[in-house]
Formats: C-alpha cells, sequence, structure tokens
C-alpha cells in the first residue's frame, strides 16, 4: 500500500532539494533547486542555521543563481561557528521553519586538505543525517591532536598524527590514557559508539526554533561529558605515558595493551586518549586526540578496527561520535553451549 506523504521521509517529499559544495577556501556554498514536481515559486529568501544544544540560529540570505536556484554562502571570514552540530532550515515567510532535504554534499575539497599547524583548528564538513536532511558537523579546537594513522596490533596501539597551534619546535609531550567513569563504560558493549540523539526532524513536530533550552546533544557531549582528568579517582584511572614531537609538526605514541589491563578495575572499560604539552611541573591541558581533517562526518561506522585478543579480554580502538580516538576493553563473548 503506498504511503501517505505524512508518513514519507522528509527528503522523499520535500519540494525543495538542498545541494551542498565545500569550495577550496574551506568555505560552503549552499543552492536550493525546486523539484520540478513542485509548484510555485521558491518562498524564501532566507537560510537558517540553528546550532544543535545552545539554540543559536544564523541566517543567511539566498540570491538568486542560475536555473532558477536560490544559493547562500558561508564564509570562514564572516561567520565563526561553534563546535557543534548545525542543521539547516529554510526561512519561509509567515510560516515556522523546516528542516531542508539533502541532495548532493560534495565535500571533495576537504580530501587532500593539510592543515595549518600554525593557526586553531576549524572545520566545517556538511552530510545528510540517517533521515536525509542536511547538516553542518563543525569542530573547533585551540590546539588539537589530529590523527593521521592507527595501526593495532597484538602488544599495543600505535598512534601517528599532526600537532596543531602548539609551540613550534618538538615540544615535550605526554600521551594520557584516562578512563571514563565505570557506569559509563560498562553500560553496553556498544553504547559508546552509537550516534547521538538526533533532533533531524521538521520543525511542524520539532521543538521552536525560538525556544533558548537545550533540545539535542552537543556533538560531542558524550565525550566531553567523561572527559574531565579527575572523575575517577580510583588507583590506575590514568596511565601516562612517553610521547614523542617531530621538528615537522608530527607526533607518534604508543599504548601498550598491557598496561591497560594491569589498570583493569571492571570488566567493560573505556580509555579516552590525550595529549599533554609540557614539561613535568609546567603540563598544559590535555588534547583530545581526533580525526576531523578530512570528509567524514561520522567515521565510527566507517573506520573500524578489529579486537585483539589480550590474555582473558578483547581490546580494540575506536572512534566516537564525535570522531575522537578511544580503546575499548571488554570481555570475550560466551559461548552458548545449548547452541552446540
Amino acid at each position: 500500500m503506498p504511503r501517505k506523504a505524512a508518513d514519507q521521509p522528509l527528503a522523499a517529499q520535500a519540494p525543495v532539494t538542498t545541494h551542498c559544495l565545500v569550495r577550496q577556501d574551506g568555505g560552503l556554498t549552499i543552492r536550493l533547486i525546486r523539484e520540478p514536481w513542485a509548484t510555485g515559486a521558491l518562498a524564501t529568501k532566507a537560510l537558517a542555521l540553528r546550532h544543535r544544544g545552545t539554540a543559536t540560529t544564523i541566517e543567511l540570505p539566498l540570491v538568486p543563481a542560475e536555473d532558477g536556484a536560490m544559493e547562500a554562502r558561508l564564509d570562514r571570514g564572516a561567520h565563526r561557528l561553534a563546535e557543534g552540530r548545525w542543521d539547516v532550515y529554510q526561512v519561509r515567510p509567515g510560516k515556522r521553519r523546516r528542516r531542508l532535504a539533502a541532495g548532493l554534499c560534495d565535500s571533495r575539497a576537504l580530501v587532500n586538505a593539510f592543515p595549518d599547524l600554525r593557526r586553531p583548528l576549524e572545520t566545517w564538513t556538511p552530510y545528510a543525517t540517517d533521515t536525509g536532511e542536511l547538516s553542518l558537523a563543525v569542530r573547533a579546537r585551540t590546539m588539537h591532536a589530529e590523527v593521521t594513522d592507527v595501526v593495532s596490533a597484538s602488544t599495543g596501539l600505535t598512534v601517528h598524527g599532526l600537532l596543531i597551534n602548539l609551540p613550534e619546535g618538538r615540544p615535550a609531550l605526554t600521551l594520557l590514557a584516562v578512563r571514563r567513569v565505570a557506569r559509563r563504560a560498562a553500560a553496553s558493549l556498544d553504547q559508546d559508539e552509537l550516534t547521538a540523539p538526533s533532533l533531524d526532524q521538521d520543525e511542524e513536530t520539532a521543538p521552536s526554533l525560538d525556544q533558548g533550552e537545550e533540545t539535542a546533544p552537543l556533538l560531542d557531549q558524550g565525550e566531553e561529558a567523561a572527559s574531565s582528568l579527575d572523575q575517577d579517582d580510583v588507583p590506575g584511572a590514568r596511565i601516562a605515558l612517553r610521547a614523542q614531537s617531530h621538528l615537522d609538526g608530527r607526533f607518534s605514541c604508543s599504548v601498550p595493551y598491557q598496561r591497560l589491563l594491569e589498570a583493569r578495575s571492571h570488566s567493560h572499560e573505556v580509555w579516552d586518549l590525550y595529549l599533554r604539552p609540557g614539561e613535568e611541573g609546567q603540563e598544559g591541558e590535555p588534547i583530545r586526540l581526533g580525526r576531523f581533517c578530512d570528509d567524514i562526518a561520522e567515521r565510527k561506522g566507517v573506520e573500524r578496527y578489529p579486537h585483539q585478543q589480550v590474555e582473558d579480554a578483547l581490546i580494540r580502538p575506536f572512534y566516537t561520535a564525535g570522531n575522537e580516538l578511544s580503546v575499548r576493553v571488554t570481555p570475550p563473548p560466551v559461548e552458548d553451549e545449548s547452541a552446540v
């Protein structure tokens, strides 16, 4: 039986398709195109970008483009976006704003982009949500440890990457593996790899855009809520290891899996990875390891690493919902003898 329009996903019934192009300068061009079957003119003069969590809204004027389309530009020099996810809405005169169906997200300019190692990091990555609407993943870090390569072997994990906006030369670095509080790490085998809950719905059923209260999680809220280095004060909650910095701005570090097992206090654990710059006694703030500098908005389901069995544990590095690097320690699965 054919579904009614109201029962169809937004992308299947929307009269307007929204394409997004990442320009070479990192800015975005968003183009609205009316579908051939739709009637009437494109009655909108602006787009709205809304930050999940804070409800901060930025309006972008639309200007006519070729083939009857309308375009809006998001420019690096003119707009500053806070870290998190930004949802794209159509501003409709006299009506509530409405989410826009995502068409082509052309982010090829991000594939081979090399970050400026002397400036704070800011990336804008357009993507289609699970329900087919256009959103932006924004990462903004004053200092950042950009992961470029991960090698997981039976003995441990080796990570290579780039140091962004850290002191020039070869700064002293310490790798910190920080255990999350037990109740979060042990809650579910796959809990930390799930996508954060989404408010990707039409505004007709979503909370008003004028509400100031928090209505959706931030991009990294699931990770940052557990990122405090003082949350778990039991012995072994933090493991400090030497990391190497190089004159060309790169770093390398390793986590022996045996060290995680020696510090183990629960059957299921998650360890978040940080770099801490500075000599002993003059350490700076820890910097979370993550991978942001490409066109993958959510890499947890794209870049997966196999488990390594070490003694009585399975150990596997993974990317969180915010594209940050962590390590999971779990017991092996229990065999069901009744099925044999």
